[in-house]
């Protein structure tokens, strides 16, 4: 608590100490892959194509994919393509004394590669993968309600994934070349 003492007033100390951590973030090389300072990854984002992913948990996957990157729809000259492959597979977790199932994992994992469409160049590969889990019920249609809610869960935590990853290989791909146009 402040005394009677301070010459400062308590608002004045408030701006003063918020001036402060403000002067002490903006000197470190934070970059924020979401911010609104650096937009100049998302036009390349639209500029991907994103081509069909076999299966139903595929076609999923590439419904958020297009959500997250060309969500005006495919680009006409596109400079970069996404090729993507899903697998699927449950383990069982919850095994009563009569050996009957009650809680199981869905477990996806996609494998995907970006592709320069000029060259074919290969500019990356990567893997995600991830884990619902679901309770599995006397009524079946319960329980495969329960699968396809954990499917389509998973998939839009990949699709998250892919589109963090793609976003800093297109955004080091633009530093590069920026730092070749200064260098002649």
């Amino acid at each position: 608590m402040l005394s009677s003492r301070t010459s400062l007033s308590r608002p004045a100390l408030i701006g003063l100490l918020l001036l402060l951590s403000a002067s002490l973030v903006s000197g470190c090389s934070f970059r924020p892959l979401y911010g609104e300072r650096d937009t100049t990854v998302i036009p390349e984002l639209a500029r991907i194509k994103i081509y069909p992913i076999e299966n139903r948990p595929g076609q999923i996957l590439r419904n958020f994919l297009i959500e997250r990157l060309t969500p005006k729809g495919q680009p006409r000259q596109p400079l970069f393509a996404l090729y993507a492959e899903t697998t699927e597979s449950v383990q069982s977790l919850g095994i009563r004394k009569d050996e009957t199932v009650t809680r199981a994992n869905m477990i996806v994992n996609a494998a995907y590669r970006l592709v320069r469409v000029a060259n074919g160049e290969l500019l990356y590969t990567g893997q995600s993968s991830s884990t619902s889990g679901y309770d599995i019920l006397t009524s079946d249609y319960a329980t495969l309600s329960a699968e396809k809610d954990a499917i389509k869960n998973n998939m839009h935590l990949i699709a998250d994934d892919i589109k963090t990853r793609i976003s800093f290989v297109i955004s080091g791909l633009k530093s590069k070349a920026g730092r070749s146009r200064t260098a002649r």
